[in-house]
């Protein structure tokens, strides 16, 4: 999964934290714009789970990643899908 952020980390456009106690990772989408619960709907129109931070009682440009365990033949596939989702909501 980190493997698959990297490049948008290193363009500045995300932040994650690591989970500590389970396999959840806090993304964190770099704007200033405040994201209204149907912005989110680009995650599923790339087909990408995750869960809004306002389903957890705060609305700060989080996202919820859960994940299990990601093969290598997977990771090219979610980045160029995660770039596309950062790409249409930052812009």
């Amino acid at each position: 999964m980190l493997t698959a952020l990297k490049p948008l980390v290193d363009r500045e456009l995300v932040d994650y934290r690591l989970p500590t106690h389970s396999n959840n990772i806090w993304l964190s989408l770099n704007s200033n714009q405040k994201f209204t619960s149907s912005d989110y709907n680009t995650f599923l129109d790339e087909k990408l789970l995750v869960r809004p931070d306002f389903l957890f009682g705060v609305h700060v440009n989080h996202v919820r990643i859960s994940f299990t365990q990601i093969k290598a033949a997977q990771v090219e596939e979610l980045q160029a899908r995660m770039e596309r989702v950062v790409l249409k909501m930052l812009k």
